[in-house]
């Protein structure tokens, strides 16, 4: 079994996983990281949740009462899943276990909630038996990211800003790292050397809408490229019902998730778009287009943007990218490709980064980011 090695060591090869809110699947990285944390190579790959456990962490994810054995049932068999996925892709790309330093896992994120009125505290819980992983991987994993934050009065999100300095910052371009998964999630890195005047914050929904909107209205299970969206036309009475959405009324930063945007939203928009008697198509484009209005509501609230980098699910969907352009003249928008780092797999990576800070017992959150009181370490270490 594999000692852990602490201290800024000259290369650490890391595996990061991610699972998000869309419940797709899981996104695996691995990383060789240089000492100052800069990528010197990496492999990606995706492995789709089965049915069975897809619903079950959906159930969990949008019930405010789940049985305590439905919970610790799903910690485990997603734990194996994630042992089981990163196996099979070591055994894939012909690389022994005994090569990997380090794991670093999200885990799948079953509730979260910032304050709000009536409520001063934050939670937040993540679940994926990290054990197995460790056990079955044969070393280190770091996981549970954000309860540390929280711990220091912090909103536990988002915690990929600091990732997102190491892997796009630019001495002469001010840059908007924006993450379009199920939540949105924006990262403003100004041209500047140092991580103390990063601003990030959630912005709105993601796929998560988009693709459940997709899959009551036309039985799939995600918009291909926008397609269908591109066909439609936007309703401006469902984009005031959408506008007048309360999160949009709290200053960011802010921390969102399934939450404000689950099936209780998702049954009112719909119903009063029914009532309305809105297509179908251009209740998707309406909804679609949404994701690219609260994006840029936060652009505008920035002095300088040069360039937009898109990574997540929405660097595929032609319609928002597409939307974004011309919502942002002037601002050159992208993907995360132009900056070597494969649009569906940064937050994957951005993991593996935040691991290689917990064992370094180097902070990864920042305070003017969440809110915490002070800096923390992120993370826990589960040895082998």
């Amino acid at each position: 079994m594999k000692r852990l090695v602490q201290g800024r060591i000259e290369d650490r090869t890391t595996l990061g996983i991610m699972s998000g809110t869309s419940l797709d699947g899981v996104d695996i990285s691995l990383v060789r990281f240089r000492r100052n944390y800069t990528v010197r190579e990496y492999i990606n790959g995706f492995y789709r949740f089965p049915s069975h456990l897809r619903k079950s962490l959906f159930d969990i994810s949008s019930s405010d009462l789940v049985r305590k054995e439905t919970m610790m049932l799903a910690d485990k068999k997603l734990g194996e899943f994630y042992a089981k996925s990163s196996l099979r892709f070591l055994k894939t790309h012909g690389i022994d276990t005994d090569s990997v330093d380090l794991v670093g896992c999200h885990g799948q994120t079953v509730f979260h909630s910032a304050p709000r009125p009536g409520r001063k505290s934050n939670v937040t819980l993540q679940i994926g038996m990290p054990d197995i992983m460790a056990q079955r991987i044969g070393c280190p994993v770091v996981s549970d990211f954000r309860t540390a934050d929280v711990a220091a009065d912090g909103m536990g999100a988002p915690l990929t800003p600091i990732a997102h300095y190491y892997l796009f910052r630019d001495k002469h371009k001010h840059r908007l790292i924006a993450n379009i998964g199920g939540i949105s999630n924006v990262t403003y890195l100004p041209a500047s050397d140092t991580p103390d005047k990063i601003f990030a914050t959630d912005c709105g929904p993601g796929n998560m809408l988009i693709d459940s909107v997709s899959k009551i209205l036309f039985g799939i299970d995600y918009d291909r490229g926008g397609k269908i969206a591109s066909s439609g036309n936007v309703n401006k009475d469902l984009e005031r019902f959408l506008k007048h959405n309360q999160f949009l009324r709290r200053k960011p930063p802010i921390s969102l998730g399934r939450e404000q945007f689950g099936p209780g939203f998702i049954e009112d928009l719909l119903q009063y778009a029914r009532k309305r008697r809105i297509s179908d198509r251009d209740i998707l484009c309406t909804v679609s287009r949404f994701t690219c209005l609260c994006i840029q509501r936060i652009v505008r609230r920035l002095e300088t943007v040069d360039e937009v980098l898109i990574c997540g699910g929405g660097a595929k969907n032609i319609f928002l990218m597409d939307t974004l352009r011309q919502m942002l003249p002037g601002v050159r928008v992208s993907t995360t490709n132009d900056s070597g780092v494969d649009p569906d797999f940064v937050e994957s990576t951005a993991f593996a980064l935040l691991a290689n800070l917990a064992v370094d017992r180097i902070s990864g959150n920042l305070t003017g980011v969440t809110g915490a009181r002070w800096n923390v370490v992120l993370g826990k270490i589960t040895l082998v």
